[in-house]
This record gives C-alpha cells, structure tokens and sequence, in this order.
C-alpha cells in the first residue's frame, strides 16, 4: 500500500503510540502468525501491522471510532499497562473488547 495512505490511515486513527522496542516485539509476533496476509495486514481484525502494531490508543473504525487501548484481536501482543507494567500477551485486553 502506498506510504502517504498508511499514514494518513495512522494518523486519523492514533491517539498514542508505543515506545519503538514493543512495536518491533508486535510486529514479530505478527510476522509468525497465521493470520498475518501479505505481510502487511491481519487477517482477523483487516488492520495494517505496521500502523496498529505503533499505537498504544487508538479509534476502532469497526466500533464507530471508539478509543480502545490497542490490542490484537487474538491476544498475542505484549502490551504496557497503564502502571507501566510489561505485558508478554494481551488476551485480557483482546477478551474484554471482544465482548464489548
């Protein structure tokens, strides 16, 4: 996809973004996934890895923009928690706004 999209894409859906280390942690996650299509897009959730993978908040367009601390919609990310705690899987996260 073309570089001025994924960042107009990034830019209307960040709130905030994540520190460089877990996004690169995120994203290899999503390179060994079964889901991950064309090495650019979730196949679960039909977001863009590279952008989602940065965002710490963000507006789903599937939930009518809501801001959602950003997840993946298996559970696999590591996440920081609002205590700045590490989080090797956000399954609690991916849990909550499946069910919301």
């Amino acid at each position: 996809m073309n570089t001025i999209i994924k960042k107009a894409i990034g830019a209307a859906l960040e709130v905030s973004n994540v520190p460089d280390d877990l996004k690169a942690a995120r994203l290899a996650v999503c390179a060994t996934c079964i889901n991950h299509v064309d090495n650019e897009k979730c196949g679960k959730c039909g977001c863009y890895t590279e952008i989602k993978a940065g965002m710490d908040y963000n507006r789903n367009p599937a939930m009518r923009f809501r801001v959602e601390k950003t997840h993946c919609p298996e559970g696999f990310w590591p996440y920081i928690d609002s205590e700045s705690v590490r989080h090797e899987s956000d399954f609690v996260l991916a849990d909550y706004y499946n069910k919301n």
